[in-house]
């Protein structure tokens, strides 16, 4: 059976592997999404100039369809919408702010707690090679 040592080694050459093939397929695919990507942009355009929004072929059917997607930009003034037209206590409510988060994260670490608030702990294993940590030694030494 294997050891911690034996263990932790495997470990640090499968993330080795893993980030490898990944890289690799990524210098296969890009091109490929670039060429893809190009290539859908100009079908778009020609189908538009020829007002075609859709073709048959005895491969595949192509549709040329757009897709709506709203975003809120001024929260001040859709709310004041809502105001006008009686939404308001629909489609509104109290809550925290992003700076809650920070609030959070700082009453963890002064292992505060606070009402309404649980705390996960995640268990992760962090892998530097032996070169790395030469490299971070020698910046600790520069004083």
């Amino acid at each position: 059976s294997m050891n911690l040592q034996d263990k932790a080694k495997a470990l640090f050459e499968l993330r080795q592997e893993i980030n490898r093939k990944e890289e690799a397929h990524k210098q296969i695919t890009d091109p490929l999404k670039a060429q893809r990507n190009a290539l859908q942009a100009e079908l778009i355009s020609d189908m538009r100039q020829e007002g075609q929004l859709s073709a048959r072929y005895s491969f595949a059917t192509l549709t040329c369809f757009v897709r709506k997607t709203p975003h809120l930009i001024d929260e001040t003034k859709a709310i004041q919408w809502l105001k006008e037209n009686k939404l308001k206590r629909e489609y509104t409510a109290v809550r925290v702010t992003d700076a809650f988060d920070t609030l959070m994260k700082q009453a963890v670490k002064e292992e505060r707690e606070i009402d309404g608030v649980s705390v996960t702990e995640t268990e992760f294993l962090s892998i530097r090679s032996a070169d790395e940590e030469k490299r971070e030694k020698r910046k600790v030494v520069i004083e």
